[in-house]
C-alpha cells in the first residue's frame, strides 16, 4: 500500500483543474467543474494523490478536447534550462543532488516570466540548502557497487538538470548502466518521451515509459517493459513528491529526491515545508 492521499490534497487538485481551465478557455467550464466535484466526492482515500490527480486530468481533457494542454509550457521550460545548463557545475555527487532537486522549483511561472537571470539564480539559491535528510554517503556506497540504475524522472525543465546529474554518475561510475523513465501519456508538466528528447537525455541514459497516465509512478500500474527494469534495478533513485507517495512502501534500494514543497509531505519526510531531502524509503514517515 503507498502513502495514501490527504483530505489536503483535495484544494491542490482543484485549484490545478482552475488553471488548466483558464489556461485552455474551456467553454465548459462548469460541466466539468461539477464533473469534478463529483469525481472529488467518491475518492477512495486509501489510493494516492498521483492516482486521483491523474483521474481527474483525464476529466480536464476530455472536457477542454486538449490532451496535453501544457505541452508548449513544457516545452519552454526545456529549452529555457537547456540555454542555462552550462551555469551549473557539478563537483561532487551531494552538489549534483542539490542542483537536481533545485530544478523542481520551477514549475511554471519562473519559465513563463522568461527572465533567464531569475531563473538561474533561483536555482542556485535553493541549491545552495542543505540537505535536511542526507542520505548521499549511503547513496555513493551503492552506487559504486551496483550495475543498474533507474532513475524515475518527475516535471520538465528539471530533467536538464537530471540529465548533467545523470552524466555526473556516468562519469564517476562507468560500469553503471542508467535507465530513465518518463510518463507514458502526457499529464500535466510530467515529464514525456518527446521531453526527454528535446533535453537529451538519451546522451546519458536509456530511456523508457512507465506506461501510465498519473503524476507519479505505481510499479503495480506501469507496463511491462518498466517492471522488467524495476526488477533488474540496483538503485532507484525517484525525483519529486509525486513519486514518493507512489513508492513509499516498495521493497527496493529506494533514494528520494525532492523538496518539500507542502506540509503534507515534509511531515512523512521529518522536514519543513522548502527542505531539500535525500531520504531512503525508510526514513519515510506515516503523513
Amino acid at each position: 500500500m503507498s502513502l495514501r492521499i490527504d483530505d489536503a490534497c483535495i484544494p491542490c487538485l482543484v485549484n490545478q483543474s482552475l488553471k488548466i481551465l483558464r489556461m485552455t478557455g474551456s467553454p465548459n467550464r462548469e460541466d466539468c467543474l461539477r464533473e469534478i466535484f463529483t469525481c472529488l466526492s467518491r475518492v477512495d482515500w486509501n489510493r494516492t494523490a498521483p492516482e486521483i490527480g491523474g483521474e481527474v486530468f483525464r476529466v480536464l481533457t476530455r472536457f477542454t478536447g486538449n490532451p496535453d494542454p501544457f505541452r508548449e509550457i513544457r516545452s519552454q521550460c526545456n529549452r529555457q534550462m537547456l540555454a542555462l545548463k552550462d551555469s551549473f557545475a557539478m563537483d561532487s555527487l551531494e552538489e549534483g543532488i542539490r542542483i537536481a532537486i533545485a530544478g523542481n522549483v520551477i514549475d511554471f511561472s519562473p519559465a513563463q516570466s522568461g527572465d533567464s537571470s531569475e531563473l538561474t539564480a533561483q536555482v542556485a539559491r535553493v541549491a545552495a540548502q542543505p540537505l535536511a535528510v542526507n542520505r548521499v554517503k549511503e547513496l555513493e556506497q551503492d552506487l559504486a557497487g551496483a550495475e543498474n540504475l533507474l532513475y524515475v524522472l518527475d516535471n520538465c525543465g528539471e530533467i536538464v538538470l537530471d540529465g548533467l546529474l545523470m552524466g555526473y554518475l556516468r562519469q564517476r561510475f562507468p560500469k553503471l548502466q542508467i535507465t530513465a523513465a518518463v510518463r507514458g501519456e502526457p499529464v500535466v508538466n510530467d515529464v514525456t518521451l518527446q521531453d526527454a528528447e528535446e533535453a537529451g537525455l538519451s546522451r546519458y541514459a536509456r530511456v523508457i515509459t512507465n506506461g501510465d497516465y498519473i503524476q507519479g509512478t505505481l510499479p503495480s500500474r506501469s507496463g511491462e517493459e518498466f517492471r522488467r527494469c524495476w526488477q533488474q534495478a540496483d538503485v532507484v533513485l525517484c525525483k519529486g513528491q509525486a513519486n514518493l507517495e507512489c513508492m513509499d512502501r516498495e521493497e527496493k534500494n529506494l533514494y528520494f529526491l525532492l523538496m518539500a514543497k507542502c506540509p503534507h509531505i515534509a511531515r512523512c519526510a521529518g522536514v519543513k515545508p522548502g527542505s531539500l531531502v535525500c531520504m531512503k524509503r525508510e526514513d519515510i514517515r506515516e503523513g
